[in-house]
């Protein structure tokens, strides 16, 4: 169980990175 729960942690820090690196680059598209 808990290496379940490190992996899903592991997922969603990824898609927060794609997402951090995504609204970046729409701020820089508004600019």
């Amino acid at each position: 169980r808990k290496c379940r729960f490190e992996i899903h942690g592991f997922v969603l820090s990824k898609w927060f990175m794609v997402w951090l690196h995504c609204k970046k680059d729409m701020e820089l598209s508004h600019m």
